[in-house]
């Protein structure tokens, strides 16, 4: 994967924090999932995601999104407090 690339996820994810702030939820999903489509190493994309289904409640969603994010950050040797979160 290219620094490109996952400069221009960070970028997406920027613009998903942002809408999230304002509760444009659907906004942030777009921007997140852009995000992760970009970079799926970094599972801070999944969990700003599961954010927001939480925020949805779309619940059953949000767990799975949460699993797929542990099971990245262990792929990726992620740093405990990341995973826990």
């Amino acid at each position: 994967m290219s620094d490109d690339h996952k400069q221009q996820a960070l970028a997406e994810k920027e613009l998903g924090n942002a809408a999230y702030k304002k509760r444009d939820f659907d906004e942030a999903l777009q921007h997140y999932d852009k995000a992760w489509e970009l970079d799926s190493t970094n599972m801070t994309f999944l969990t700003n995601k599961a954010a927001v289904l939480f925020e949805q409640e779309k619940f059953e969603d949000c767990i799975k999104t949460c699993e797929q994010a542990v099971d990245i950050g262990r792929d990726q040797r992620a740093d405990y407090k990341l995973i826990a979160r």
